[in-house]
């Protein structure tokens, strides 16, 4: 539990934080008892509450930084509130320019045995040589907003004798901010894109963060720690097994010439992210919900990943003069012949591949990078890739109609894993991952175990 005092309210308060849950208690004037305390608390006035405040620890007079999802009045003179996040600073002045992020899964992503050489000799001899940090720093940018974003990966270690193994290795990714802030919102931002890059790179949202801290430069260039941030997180059930973590994700030597893309992409909002599963167990059920959510995501991202490819697409430039004709003749009626006109264009407009075609082009397309994956699956060397896509339409469409209860086609179990490669090949090409990269990266991330 953290203790200390608050002004909320324009009253000097005291507070109580344990776990996510924050109790603030009047301290000013307890024993008189105000009209607006009791309306307040029947529910006959509404009272605005701040979504942030900052106090002071009664442990090291620390400073401290709170946001709130709600905040209730319990009794006249105290307040319940649910915590989003705080940040514990270790400096006065609520001041950063650097947020560091550790996880379990950024040290496979970048994984730390780069960051030594090992060679065992006679009679037990080992000698182990770790790689200076500017030989593996390895950097992005981005934008965030209007800020434009400097990022690092490196991987720190720490020596201790009391400790099993003496050197402790971890990958830390590291944001520089151009220029010092006190807006914590920023770093809670920061967080959620991590949250988002490692959910993608894993196809899971359990993922196991460690620290993230702020960071301030001194006049040396160097950065020390000014505080830490406690996002209040939605936990899983499922502890994800260390091999897993090492070995099923898509690895940053795959997508280290895209990082900056890829980072701005999701900054951006431009990556799809609803259909990722809670956690590696999750991945083994197909439900109704979670096969429409791939499905969307598939629909979501078919028109951009082909929108250089529209000419391929039948009739299209006739589907245009019709349109650009319509365009047209609305401009030039009036009453109900432009209503006409109008109707008529939003239908044609309308008209579009069907997702069962969709999906069929889309296979043909990247049938270089999924076609090794594909007849393993099927254990056939020339799967029919029209019926895949017409079963996932039929499925989709059952699922989306509510026929639940209709007797599911038992290929579309494996109809499904190649949507969901499909689409981590449509996004990964947007990216610039090169074919072999994409391939190498279904492989490892879906653990096909085929030599690419």
């Amino acid at each position: 539990m953290i203790t200390g005092l608050v002004h909320f309210q324009g009253k000097r308060c005291l507070f109580k934080l344990n776990d996510f849950t924050l109790k603030i208690e009047e301290i000013e004037d307890r024993e008189n008892l105000y009209t607006n305390d009791l309306l307040t608390l029947l529910s006959l006035k509404k009272e605005e509450y701040p979504e942030q405040l900052f106090g002071e620890t009664f442990e090291n007079n620390k400073d401290i930084f709170f946001k709130f999802h709600y905040i209730i009045k319990t009794s006249l003179k105290t307040y319940t509130a649910k915590i989003n996040y705080y940040i514990l600073f270790s400096e006065k002045g609520y001041e950063y320019d650097g947020i560091g992020i550790t996880a379990d899964e950024l040290n496979w992503f970048y994984d730390i045995r780069n960051a030594y050489k090992a060679e065992t000799g006679n009679d037990g001899e080992l000698n182990l040589e770790t790689i200076p940090f500017k030989n593996l720093e390895k950097n992005f940018s981005f934008n965030l907003n209007k800020d434009k974003l400097q990022g690092s990966l490196n991987i720190s270690r720490k020596f201790s004798s009391t400790e099993l193994s003496p050197i402790q290795l971890y990958t830390e990714l590291t944001f520089h901010l151009e220029n010092t802030t006190k807006n914590c919102d920023t770093a809670a931002k920061l967080y959620n894109l991590t949250n988002q890059l490692l959910s993608f790179l894993c196809y899971r949202r359990n993922i196991t963060f460690n620290t993230i801290t702020l960071k301030k430069k001194d006049s040396s260039g160097l950065y020390r720690k000014v505080g830490q941030l406690f996002i209040n997180e939605k936990k899983s059930n499922i502890t994800e097994e260390k091999k897993l973590i090492r070995e099923r994700l898509i690895g940053l030597p795959l997508i280290e010439d895209n990082l900056s893309s890829l980072f701005q992409k999701l900054a951006d909002k431009n990556i799809y992210l609803s259909h990722i599963p809670q956690d590696s167990k999750d991945q083994n059920y197909i439900t109704p919900a979670r096969f429409i959510l791939v499905t969307a995501r598939f629909e979501w991202q078919f028109p951009i990943t082909f929108d250089s490819y529209k000419d391929e697409f039948k009739f299209k430039a006739q589907k245009q003069e019709i349109i650009s004709f319509l365009v047209k003749k609305v401009a030039e009626n009036s009453g109900e012949l432009k209503k006409y006109f109008k109707s008529v264009k939003r239908n044609i407009e309308r008209t579009d591949l069907t997702l069962a075609k969709k999906i069929n082009f889309a296979l043909n397309h990247f049938k270089g990078e999924l076609e090794i994956f594909i007849k393993n699956l099927y254990e056939l060397d020339d799967p029919n890739l029209s019926e895949i896509s017409d079963r996932i339409q039929e499925q989709r469409n059952n699922f989306a109609h509510g026929n639940i209860s209709k007797e599911i086609n038992p290929r579309i179990t494996r109809d499904f894993f190649v949507l969901e490669w499909l689409n981590y090949a449509m996004i990964l090409r947007d990216l610039g991952v090169s074919p072999h990269n994409i391939k190498i990266a279904i492989n490892n991330l879906f653990q096909q175990r085929m030599a690419i």
